[in-house]
Order: structure tokens, then C-alpha cells, then sequence
């Protein structure tokens, strides 16, 4: 498993280049299930080319700003978890940490100011002892589990032998 916690030993330190199209297309797409006129503007600087649903060529993070819309870091932030194709997450999760790498913050930390409370009061760690595991939200802002290794469960995982029982219990009273 591809840990999106830390860049590929491959990945560059700096995207200055145009922006893959693999990776423009998924943006497109992750900007098109946003409701915000936000991210509508986003979407119409890398949607349009001939009047249809494809990416213009030549854009760079720096025409699109990519780096500096938390809006679109977040949607590449779900690109980077949620994409189906290995290649392009890698990719989001190289840009995320590039991003996180110009403010100075890692790119959990980076992850941590994108997430927004939603109202929720908690603050989002479900504590197992010798495990831990953070609150996110999905797509459609369905609530998820994240482990360490940056895998995502629909609900809280079960208790191991070597988790504290009571706070298994305290974290599965705060998830209901």
C-alpha cells in the first residue's frame, strides 16, 4: 500500500511545469461535484477547450493557482485519497506535499487547516491506545475513518488485542 503520508522518493520538490492532463481531468471532475460558485470559477480556468469537457494544455500550477486556492488543494487533497487510479493519486499526493513544502507545514498539517469543522465539536481523533484514528469526510460529506497508513473505513474498525478497551469503548460512544 502507497503511503500518502510521505512524497514518492521520484517526486520532484518543485511543480513549475504544466500540470498533467491525467491530473487536470480528476481536478475537473472533483470540481464538478463541488456546490460552490468558487469552485465553478476554479473549474473554468482547466475545463473548457473547444466548448467541451476537456483540459486546455499548458496549464501550470502557477496560471491556475494551484498552490495558493485552498478550494483546489482540497479537491486535490481528495483526488490524492479518493482517485481509483494509483498513478494519479501518487501524483495529487506529490503536489499536496509541494503545496504543504511552499508554506513551510507538512502536508498533514496542510490537511489539518483544508478540513473544515463542518459544526462538529469534536476533535476528530478516535483514540485506541496503541492506535489512533482521525475523522474525515467523504465526497458527499459522509463521515470516514482514517488509519495511519492513510486507508479509509466507513465506520470505526474493531477493537485489537493490544487496544485499550475503555477508550475502544469512550471512542465508539463519541462515533454513535
Amino acid at each position: 500500500m502507497v503511503q500518502n503520508n510521505r512524497p514518492p522518493a521520484h517526486a520532484p520538490n518543485r511543480h513549475d511545469g504544466p500540470i498533467p492532463a491525467i491530473l487536470l481531468e480528476a481536478l475537473m471532475r472533483m470540481l464538478a461535484h463541488m456546490h460552490s460558485p468558487a469552485a465553478k470559477d476554479a473549474a473554468m480556468h482547466v475545463m473548457y477547450k473547444d466548448g467541451k469537457m476537456r483540459p486546455k494544455g499548458g496549464i501550470t500550477p502557477a496560471k491556475l493557482g494551484l498552490f495558493e486556492h485552498d478550494l483546489l488543494l482540497q479537491a486535490l487533497n481528495c483526488i490524492a485519497y479518493l482517485e481509483p487510479r494509483i498513478s494519479t493519486r501518487n501524483l495529487a499526493g506529490a503536489y499536496m506535499h509541494t503545496a504543504a513544502a511552499r508554506r513551510g507545514i507538512s502536508r498533514q498539517q496542510l490537511e489539518n487547516l483544508l478540513a473544515s469543522p463542518c459544526g462538529l465539536d469534536v476533535d476528530g481523533l478516535f483514540d485506541y491506545g496503541p492506535r489512533q484514528f482521525r475523522l474525515v469526510l467523504g465526497q458527499q460529506h459522509t463521515p470516514l475513518v482514517r488509519e495511519p497508513g492513510g486507508r479509509l473505513h466507513t465506520s470505526l474498525p474493531r477493537a485489537g488485542t493490544r487496544d485499550d478497551a475503555a477508550l475502544v469503548a469512550q471512542s465508539h460512544e463519541r462515533w454513535s
